[in-house]
């Protein structure tokens, strides 16, 4: 049986020898694993940077294949599953072993660049990427159908597939723990991404039916940058409510969305210390201002590995 190889991006001599090698990988796949549904050689691989994909012998891409399939075969509905293992390599020329990091999740944004952030951090040579969405159908946690994202009665899936230069096992142990992390954060952000533009719409309609004691000019121009920060100029990863009662700040956790679900994240610093307010802050709630806006002094890991943008709302 051979893989219907569909690539994009690649150009001349290049497509062809791609197209050539996934299509090999077919039949060394097919051979023996009549299980494997036509065009997951192609779903896997196509998509990938065409020379890193070169690098690879038949007979190895035919057995990531397999081992790729058969850790999609469970996976908890709504959960992240995360493996990071070294594979020797045989039919590679002078590349030996890969260690190989897979992450299966529900569909969402900035999962592949939230897990890159991660890897980039700790300085990991990357030696291919890829990134199927699948079509599954699950019995449970069993996998019983797979093909394209749109396939009917299936729900689409993301699997990232990336390799870089061999790791040792506490290494690929401790990079599984971060990505937990990180995976998490992400799910909690897309979850409430709405409730926490919401959020937002209700302090803009409070501003504008129960404005404060400030002067007009100040509370315009509140109410214009929440408009434009609501106009997809930022990306919204946590809220919390706080009660301030004159020197004191107290957190209602019962308020909090996205990240801040956490409630031990706090994401201002004062020296080494972790602090839910600063005193620059708390100078601020004791002046006629609706709006505070600076930066976080912890980096994002969703999305993007920058500071942390922080807005309080008086």
């Amino acid at each position: 049986m051979l893989d219907q190889v569909t690539t994009q991006g690649f150009s001349g001599a290049e497509e062809q020898a791609v197209r050539a090698l996934l299509e090999q990988t077919g039949v060394a796949v097919y051979r023996h694993r009549d299980d494997i549904p036509p065009g997951f050689v192609a779903q896997l691989f196509d998509r990938a940077v065409p020379s890193d994909v070169l690098r690879y012998g038949v007979d190895d891409l035919a057995r990531l294949t397999e081992r790729a399939f058969d850790y999609l075969k469970t996976r908890a509905p709504g959960a992240t599953k995360i493996r990071c293992e070294t594979v020797t390599l045989t039919a590679s020329s002078e590349r030996k072993a890969v260690t190989i990091i897979e992450v299966t999740n529900d569909d969402m944004p900035f999962l592949v660049d939230s897990v890159m952030g991660e890897i980039a951090d700790r300085h990991l040579d990357v030696l291919m990427v890829s990134h199927p969405v699948l079509g599954v159908g699950r019995d449970g946690d069993t996998m019983m159908q797979l093909g394209a994202a749109d396939i009917a009665g299936g729900a689409r899936e993301s699997y990232i597939h990336i390799h870089v230069e061999p790791i040792g096992e506490a290494a690929c142990a401790a990079l599984v723990t971060a990505l937990e992390g990180v995976l998490t954060e992400v799910r909690l952000a897309v979850q409430d991404w709405k409730p926490m533009r919401g959020r937002v719409e209700t302090i803009i309609a409070g501003l504008k039916t129960n404005p404060p004691p400030l002067p007009v000019d100040e509370l315009a121009e509140a109410i214009q940058f929440l408009q434009w920060v609501l106009a997809d100029n930022f990306t919204f990863i946590g809220v919390r409510d706080y009660t301030v009662d004159g020197g004191s700040i107290e957190p209602d956790f019962d308020s909090s969305l996205g990240i801040m679900r956490a409630r031990d994240l706090k994401v201002l610093r004062r020296g080494s210390g972790s602090l839910e307010m600063t005193p620059e802050i708390m100078a601020f709630l004791n002046e006629p201002r609706a709006l505070v806006i600076a930066k976080a002094n912890i980096h994002a890991r969703v999305h993007r590995r920058v500071h942390l943008d922080y807005i309080g709302v008086q």
